[in-house]
């Protein structure tokens, strides 16, 4: 038996109809609830697996030993901390003031006049002083300087006379004591800016480096005061005294 046109398009239709629902649902699959709930609350209670105390407490000490190694190497090699034990360095440096000075500093750019230096006892200056052997004073001479004072008038370096009235104590003058040195190559030769309360370089030249100081006993050039707190500041080299020499 035939079909009409209108019966075939009515067959027709109905099956895309039912066929594209079919394919919708393909397409979108339903998860059932329970599965899906299930599954958030395994995620939420899932958490990072706790570490071990006794690892925590490792990793602890590990980072405190990298600080003080850290901390070691750049006391040893890059800076240190003196503080001012006498007045010989007055009106610069104050007893009881605290320093940081580089220890790089001598050994990359060199030791220049004008500079303070802390350097190890060259030959019993402190005779029975502290246990620790560091002495601070300011460079006047470097090697090939020829450095003069006739005891009563001002400091002579290289012929020139030098006015350091900027750093040395008040009222008094250049040096008290008569001398004439040549400094030798690997020397350098250091005064107190308190000229008058400082047995420095001019009040050891008997001694085995006619009071001279070796380079290679230099530890450090003092760059910043840093206690007490009112009297923080740079250490700065007066380079304009000694310009020209």
């Amino acid at each position: 038996m035939g079909l009409d046109s209108d019966t075939t398009s009515s067959v027709l239709g109905l099956y895309l109809k039912n066929n594209r629902k079919r394919h919708k649902n393909q397409t979108h699959l339903s998860v059932p609830l329970w599965f899906t709930e299930n599954r958030r609350k395994r995620h939420k209670g899932q958490s990072e697996p706790k570490q071990p105390l006794w690892f925590t407490i490792l990793q602890e000490a590990v980072w405190v030993i990298i600080c003080i190694i850290i901390v070691v190497l750049v006391r040893v090699f890059i800076l240190g901390a003196y503080e001012i034990p006498s007045e010989s360095m007055e009106p610069t440096l104050q007893v009881g003031d605290k320093l940081i000075a580089s220890k790089l500093q001598p050994k990359v750019s060199g030791i220049h006049r004008g500079d303070i230096v802390i350097f190890h006892d060259p030959d019993h200056w402190l005779n029975n002083g502290p246990k620790d052997d560091y002495l601070i004073k300011r460079v006047v001479g470097v090697a090939g300087d020829r450095v003069q004072a006739d005891g009563s008038g001002p400091v002579l370096i290289n012929g020139k006379i030098i006015d350091e009235s900027s750093y040395i104590m008040p009222e008094s003058d250049s040096s008290q004591k008569k001398f004439d040195v040549l400094v030798r190559e690997g020397y350098i030769f250091v005064m107190g800016d308190n000229r008058t309360n400082s047995a420095d370089s001019r009040f050891h030249m008997s001694d085995m480096n006619g009071g001279q100081v070796p380079v290679d006993k230099v530890e450090a050039i003092a760059d910043v005061k840093y206690w007490p707190l009112n009297r923080i500041g740079l250490v700065r080299r007066p380079d304009q005294v000694f310009n020209g020499l």
